[in-house]
């Protein structure tokens, strides 16, 4: 007995697959960071995979502009491309870019970011560190709590 095995085109499997708005937003995303010419192409596909009369519908972009937008000529309006991406299922996330004399990385927070000398008095007043005159002495206050960085958890 044999079987026969029914094969599928890259093309088909594709397609299936960037139907999933997260393999969507990993394909676009690596796309734009490894060959950004290709975005559009790629943003094409994806809008493909969820069917372009839907993504017309749902992003309220006429199906003919979208073709046109993504062809190789297109030059999409910042408008257009928003609402394709909302309507294939991903956002847009802007992220800070890193030099590489820039090594380390902020996390996000809505607190205000102290300056080095209001870390400093801060840590001074919870005896995190001390005045140079509180160490040649030998001791630090263990009073204060003013700390407002670390109470608002700015710096945790």
């Amino acid at each position: 007995m044999s079987t026969t095995r029914k094969t599928r085109s890259f093309r088909e499997i594709r397609t299936e697959r960037l139907a999933n708005p997260e393999v969507a937003a990993a394909y676009l995303s690596a796309t734009q960071k490894n060959s950004p010419e290709n975005f559009l192409s790629a943003l094409k596909q994806v809008a493909q995979a969820r069917k372009m009369a839907t993504v017309a519908r749902d992003s309220g972009v006429q199906r003919e502009t979208l073709y046109r937008s993504f062809s190789e000529q297109g030059n999409p309006t910042w408008g257009t491309l928003v609402s394709v991406l909302s309507a294939v299922g991903v956002g847009v996330d802007f992220v800070p870019l890193m030099h590489k004399s820039n090594s380390i990385t902020i996390p996000p927070t809505s607190l205000p970011v102290p300056t080095p000398s209001q870390v400093v008095r801060d840590l001074q007043e919870t005896a995190l560190i001390g005045s140079t005159d509180q160490h040649e002495k030998g001791y630090g206050s263990l009073q204060g709590g003013g700390n407002q960085w670390f109470n608002q958890g700015a710096l945790a």
